[in-house]
């Protein structure tokens, strides 16, 4: 409820209240049990090598450049384009990804909740909404390898996931995904740097 404040942020209100953090005890359990396994130790693990290319590809691009931002240059655009590619959405597709991160990011903050901020937040939302929907689409009509195909074919004795379910599992993938790890990169560094004996 805190996130509702009327009709002029309609979407992200809805949008919220289908994700895993605010979901009734029932559906979050089912949901978690579907993609739980996607999740495990050793299932990450299968993605280390594409990981890993992505760093170093950002590292070359600072190379190439003269200068870097760890938090710009890396700790920002890791997560994104790591969640990205996982899910099987092209590379072209992350500058509107970006934008939405941040007005949806910012339209969470509470503290922050201006009209311009509210608008934003609606536009990203939709853009999400839009975005994945499309993308659920056509993966049902012709599954990839990617991890949003995989998660979308999970089932249990109740069915599969919903598409407006996994509208909300994807969009908090990549806004939770890439807070948290942006957020560790960074002071996971200035810790290091604090103490180089480390």
């Amino acid at each position: 409820e805190v996130f509702n404040i009327g009709p002029s942020g309609q979407h992200f209100f809805e949008m919220m209240k289908r994700t895993l953090l605010f979901i009734g005890p029932i559906d979050h359990e089912r949901q978690r049990r579907l993609i739980s396994r996607f999740f495990t130790p050793r299932a990450v693990e299968k993605h280390r090598p594409r990981i890993e290319e992505a760093v170093s590809n950002l590292i070359d691009r600072a190379e190439d450049l003269g200068k870097f931002d760890l938090v710009e240059d890396l700790a920002y655009a890791l997560p994104t384009a790591v969640i990205c590619e996982l899910l099987g959405m092209p590379k072209s597709d992350l500058p509107i990804i970006h934008d939405w991160l941040g007005d949806f990011a910012r339209r969470g903050d509470l503290s922050g909740v201006t009209t311009d901020v509210v608008k934003k937040g609606e536009d990203a939302t939709l853009g999400y909404i839009r975005y994945f929907t499309e993308q659920i689409k056509e993966r049902r009509v012709k599954p990839r390898s990617d991890l949003m195909s995989q998660i979308m074919q999970v089932e249990d004795e109740d069915g599969g996931l919903r598409d407006e379910e996994l509208v909300a599992i994807f969009t908090l993938m990549i806004q939770a995904g890439h807070e948290t790890t942006a957020d560790m990169i960074g002071l996971g560094m200035l810790a290091l740097l604090r103490h180089p004996d480390q």
